[in-house]
């Protein structure tokens, strides 16, 4: 597809050694938790990063440097579809932020596997979505035929532990995910398959 190998590593490195993330957001907004995704209305992903940066064995200005030529050359290989912008450095904590135009995108640069679409772009590219679900103002679950039919609900499918913030509420999720009072927000546990579904 085109891709930049040498940038790609070193984007993998950056995203790779991360101890934790860090969604920060503005206009008010609560702050979310830890090691967070959100899943934007025009299908983008934003992920927010805050990584414990080793002043010892690298310059601060050379890593930026390097680092946003190399998705400016993924980008002109692959079409605009990295953004890495907000670096900055304090207290020896890089904080940046990523902003990929969709799924294919973010497992280019993070090789981990991510969906994100519609039920019915999920069907069509294989998934099988045998995941049991929760409505979660019901608290029943619902087979794998009824989540199907739901084919122009958005539905994030990704694994391991972390929060998700959507754009509208959360309407199912798999029995790894907690969703409280904040209905844009699901607490991901453990490491299997979760699925977090929304209008």
């Amino acid at each position: 597809m085109g891709k930049s190998i040498i940038g790609r590593k070193i984007i993998l490195v950056l995203l790779a050694s991360c101890l934790f993330f860090i969604f920060l957001t503005g206009c008010g907004k609560e702050q979310p938790d830890n090691n967070a995704l959100s899943f934007n209305k025009d299908g983008s992903i934003t992920q927010y990063i805050s990584e414990e940066f080793d002043i010892q064995n690298y310059d601060f200005d050379d890593w930026k440097l390097t680092a946003e030529t190399e998705i400016s050359e993924y980008n002109s290989a692959n079409g605009d579809k990295v953004s890495i912008k907000d670096i900055k450095l304090e207290d020896n904590i890089l904080h940046c932020t990523m902003t990929y135009a969709d799924d294919d995108a973010y497992f280019d640069i993070n090789n981990e596997p991510l969906f994100y679409g519609t039920i019915a772009q999920a069907i069509t590219a294989g998934y099988s979505l045998l995941v049991p679900v929760t409505n979660i103002k019901t608290a029943e679950g619902i087979s794998s035929a009824e989540l199907q039919e739901l084919k122009d609900y958005k539905i994030a499918i990704f694994s391991g532990e972390r929060t998700v913030f959507t754009y509208r509420d959360i309407e199912y999720v798999s029995n790894n995910a907690g969703v409280g009072d904040d209905l844009k927000k699901a607490v991901i546990t453990g490491d299997s398959t979760a699925y977090v579904v929304f209008k």
